[in-house]
Order: structure tokens, then C-alpha cells, then sequence
């Protein structure tokens, strides 16, 4: 089926809503498919300190707005936040909190008022005690193989009960998918986890992958690295048909990088060395992990806690462009990355923004502790996870 490519006169790249619907939100017109690279945002949201989240217009970027995801005071921390659909297909958010009985927040279809989220108890299906080790560093929503409305949303993190989590309902409920019967597995922390949109997804937990088929129901492993190939992936990411995983070896203190074609996850690239000046990712919390985002095969790779970043262009087992980008965020450190795929942001610990618009090579500050302005601002609020309105994988 053909793509539009202009509509009432006006080209796709210049459209930014339809009938007051957000570009990023549209899936198809009179039956004709939204481009493949339509993927402009409208709007960006971040997950801080404590309860709280912020949202832009993507028009302006520099002006943020804050408020409670909840009524109470002393909820947890964010740890990483994803956008998808709702059982009716709609856009929301699911924010994965560090807290041991409130592990996932959802948004309603308006993140911009500041109505109550809805907390999500993951707790113990097996009716059992439920782990009081069961934080979640990691959200990701992707399209459903059936094209049910609702997608399939994914969670991982800690692995005390050898579990991640699945809905397929629009993040209303959840349920345990049971790792524990995997050869390898342990209770290591799971730290890379990504879909691609068409019934398969990857978890990563040290040197071995986890796959899956079937959206998410299940996974078998898959260990294609061998003796020090690996030490620990730290992050993973789908994109121009390839899979990535970011990965460490301790001794080295740096971060690496490997690319399979999703024909063949067996089969992957050589590997691609950042340099000492891209470090593995630095302990703490809120999540020892590196974060990634990507675009049509460029991939910018942000250890956390780093001020340097990598970043390349990967198909299949091919890796080429790759270089280093080392901003000026002196004592300050980055928290997250993501990208519409026209805007790449990254959001630190003193709560800056810096954007990069030609694809991750060069970046400039362009707000200065959003956290200290605004509803409910206080100086130096960690904004800790960000995410435009755009459906993944890109």
C-alpha cells in the first residue's frame, strides 16, 4: 500500500496534526499508511525525583510543566518511563518507579493536566509473599504481531523472583513471565530489553540473550557470544531491522558495541570499541545501565552517570561512522537519551536538557535545571528518564 506523502497540499514533513491529532499518533488516513518515517514528536515527558513528571510541547522545548503523578508525597524515584497505546489504541505513558510495591505508574490519555496516574502493584502471582525485591529499570512498548489495539508493553529490572512482566491490555494488568526455568538464568539484574514490532522481542541478562516469538509470552536463550567476547550487556535497541546490544567488559571500564540483522540473531557484527572516553556504565542508582536510543540505524549509545556518548550507523552485521561526542556538562552527568528522530535529547542529573539536531553529533544545553522553574520546581531535581510521543521501535 502506497504512503502519503502530502496532504490538502501540505508534505508529510510539514505536517504536524491532523483534526487536532498529533502526527505521531496517526496510523493511517481513509486506509493509507502513515510514512515509515513519519515520527516527529509533539510532545516530550520526563520522569524525576520523587512522584513528580514534566511535559513540552515539542514546539518549545525550553518551556516545561510540572506536576504530581500522584497525591501523596514520598513516592519513588523514576527509573525509566516508555510511550505506547492503551487497550483502545490511544497514547499514554508507563513510568517504572524505584519502590518495591508501586513498581509501575500509568498515565491516562491527557499526560498534560495533572490528574492522578494509576500505581500498578506487580506483587506475586503466585499468591505467595510478594518479593520486596522487584524494582523495574526498564519499559518498552512496541506493536502487537495480531495488531490487537493495545500492543504488548514489556517490563524488566531485578530478577529476585526470575521474573519480567507483560500486558497486553494497555498496561491495566500484568503478568509474570517465569524465567527461571532458562539455563543460565540467575538474579542478576536484567538491563536490556527491546521489541521489534512485529511479535519479537529481546531481553538481555549478562553475556546471554533471551528471545521471543510470541510476543513477549515466552523466551528461549540464545548465547551467540563466547569466552570474553561479552562481559555484561547494559543496553539494547531495535532498529533498521538490526538488533544492538551495548555491552561492558570490566576490565577494560569502557563500552562496547555488537549488531545482529533480525534474519539471523545468531550471527553478529564485529566489535565496535567507543574508546576509554565512553565509559561502562558508572554504579548507582538509580540504574546501572546504559541507555540507548535510535533512528533508522544511527544509534547513540549514553552510559549512565557518563558525559561522553557514542554513536554509529549499524544494518544487520555492519557497523560504520562510529565516533565520540564529550559535552561540557562538567560535574553533571547524563541520565537518559531518546529521539523522535529529528530530535535526540538527552536529560542529566541537575536536571539539564541537551539536544542534538543532526543525529546525535553534536549537542548543545538547551535548559539549564528545569527542575527549578516552574509548578512545583525545586533546584536541582534530578530528571532521570525522558521519552517523546512516538510509538517504537524507530
Amino acid at each position: 500500500m502506497p504512503d502519503i506523502e502530502a496532504l490538502n497540499g501540505v508534505a508529510d514533513g510539514d505536517t504536524q496534526a491532523v483534526n487536532g491529532v498529533a502526527k505521531a499518533d496517526i496510523q493511517a488516513i481513509n486506509g493509507v499508511d502513515m510514512p515509515s518515517g513519519t515520527t516527529v514528536a509533539s510532545r516530550w515527558v520526563v520522569g524525576m525525583q520523587s512522584y513528580r513528571v514534566g511535559y513540552a510541547a515539542n514546539s518549545d522545548r525550553t518551556s516545561w510543566t510540572f506536576y504530581d503523578s500522584v497525591a501523596s508525597s514520598g513516592d519513588p524515584d523514576s527509573l525509566d518511563i516508555g510511550y505506547g497505546k492503551d487497550n483502545s489504541g490511544n497514547g499514554i505513558y508507563v513510568l517504572a518507579r524505584d519502590s518495591t510495591n508501586k513498581e509501575l505508574h500509568y498515565s491516562g490519555t491527557d499526560v498534560t493536566t495533572d490528574a492522578e496516574w494509576t500505581v500498578v502493584d506487580l506483587g506475586d502471582d503466585t499468591g505467595g509473599t510478594p518479593d520486596s525485591n522487584n524494582d523495574i529499570v526498564i519499559v518498552k512498548w512496541t506493536a502487537r504481531s495480531t495488531g490487537a489495539a493495545g500492543g504488548v508493553w514489556m517490563v524488566a529490572g531485578q530478577q529476585n523472583n526470575e521474573r519480567v512482566y507483560r500486558s497486553i491490555d494497555g498496561a491495566a494488568n500484568w503478568t509474570a513471565v517465569d524465567l527461571s526455568g532458562l539455563t543460565g538464568h540467575n538474579t542478576v539484574k536484567i538491563m536490556g530489553l527491546a521489541g521489534d514490532g512485529a511479535g519479537n522481542w529481546m531481553l538481555a541478562q549478562e553475556d546471554r540473550i533471551y528471545y521471543s516469538t510470541d510476543d513477549g509470552a515466552s523466551f528461549a536463550v540464545s548465547t551467540p557470544f563466547s569466552g570474553t567476547d561479552v562481559d555484561k550487556i547494559t543496553g539494547l535497541v531495535f532498529t533498521n531491522s538490526t538488533w544492538v546490544v551495548a555491552y561492558e567488559k570490566s576490565a577494560a571500564n569502557r563500552t562496547y558495541l555488537r549488531c545482529c540483522a533480525s534474519s539471523d540473531i545468531t550471527s553478529w557484527s564485529s566489535e565496535e570499541d567507543f574508546g576509554a572516553t565512553v565509559p561502562n556504565h558508572v554504579s548507582g542508582n538509580p540504574a546501572s545501565r546504559t541507555c540507548v536510543a535510535a533512528y533508522n540505524g544511527r544509534v547513540a549509545v549514553v552510559p549512565h552517570k557518563s558525559v561522553t556518548i557514542g554513536y554509529c550507523d549499524v544494518s544487520g552485521t555492519s557497523t560504520s561512522n562510529a565516533s565520540t561526542v564529550t559535552m561540557s556538562q562538567g560535574t553533571d552527568t547524563s541520565r537518559d537519551v531518546a529521539t523522535d528522530g529529528t530530535t535526540w535529547m538527552i536529560v542529566t542529573l541537575k536536571g539539564d536538557v541537551w539536544e542534538s539536531t543532526n543525529n546525535a553529533v553534536s549537542w548543545s544545553k538547551t535548559v539549564n535545571n528545569m527542575g527549578g522553574s516552574g509548578t512545583g520546581g525545586s533546584s536541582g531535581d534530578d530528571i532521570i528518564t525522558v521519552t517523546p510521543n512516538v510509538f517504537g521501535p524507530l
